[in-house]
Order: C-alpha cells, then sequence, then structure tokens
C-alpha cells in the first residue's frame, strides 16, 4: 500500500490502538473479559464498528499478549486494519499472518451471526490445512 489516504488512515486508527495499551495493560482479566460485552453495547446503541475499532483491536492485542504470550507489532495491526477495510494485506512467511488475522476475527465477532461465525472457523481451519501442506510441498521442493 502506497502512501495513500486510506495508508494514513489505518495509521491514525493504528496511533489510536497504541494510545489505548496502557490502560489494557493495566486491566486485571476479568475487566479486559468484559470489553467484549462493553463494545457489544457500544453497537448496539448506535456505534459503528469502525468507531469501536481502536479499542476492540487495543483488548484482543493485550489478550494475545496475556494468553498467548506474543504482542502483535504495529505492521500487524496495520495489516489488520487494511484486511478489516476488505483489502489485501500482503505478507511474507514469518511476518504473523495468523496473530493478524486474530484481529480483524474479534472484529467480525461484533458483526456475524453465531452460524456465519462457526462457518467463518471452519473454512478458517480448511484454508490454515491446505496452506500447511503447500508450504510443507514447497519446503519439500527446495530441499530437493
Amino acid at each position: 500500500m502506497s502512501f495513500s489516504w486510506e495508508y494514513q488512515k489505518a495509521r491514525r486508527i493504528l496511533r489510536q490502538v497504541n494510545a489505548l495499551a496502557p490502560k489494557m495493560r493495566s486491566l486485571d482479566d476479568q475487566s479486559l473479559q468484559e470489553q467484549t460485552p462493553k463494545l457489544r453495547t457500544q453497537l448496539a446503541e448506535g456505534a459503528s464498528l469502525m468507531e469501536i475499532l481502536p479499542e476492540a483491536y487495543a483488548t484482543v492485542r493485550e489478550a494475545a499478549r496475556r494468553v498467548l504470550g506474543m504482542y502483535p507489532f504495529d505492521v500487524q495491526v496495520l495489516g489488520a486494519i487494511v484486511m478489516q477495510q476488505g483489502q489485501i494485506a500482503e505478507m511474507k512467511t514469518g511476518e504473523g499472518k495468523t496473530l493478524t488475522a486474530t484481529l480483524p476475527d474479534y472484529a467480525g465477532v461484533f458483526t456475524q451471526s453465531p452460524e456465519k461465525l462457526l462457518e467463518l472457523l471452519r473454512l478458517e481451519d480448511r484454508i490454515s490445512v491446505l496452506l500447511d501442506a503447500l508450504v510443507n510441498y514447497a519446503q519439500r521442493r527446495s530441499d530437493e
């Protein structure tokens, strides 16, 4: 993505996510878990997904740090913002595509029906298996 208007908008959202990091880090586990119902309520009261996106991303970023021991880098958050906007984020092997995908996946919880979420999870599992098979094949070919 060049230094376009969309990129500048994504950077603005990233700055908001980063600004919320100290607040999220200060929350205890229970308070962090209460973020999801809080964000759902904001949406029900008329907020748009893009309005709650910085707080949603800051929440899942902190959850990833606590649960997985991995904290999405700024470039990963930018990739997630780009995907959230329906665009393609190109990332190389080892740049954390799976971790990046957790951010828009979490935001999707607010906009999808439970049935649709289950369908997406199943599709994501199938894609993951396919990608693993492709990577293994490519690795075997390069070793020959």
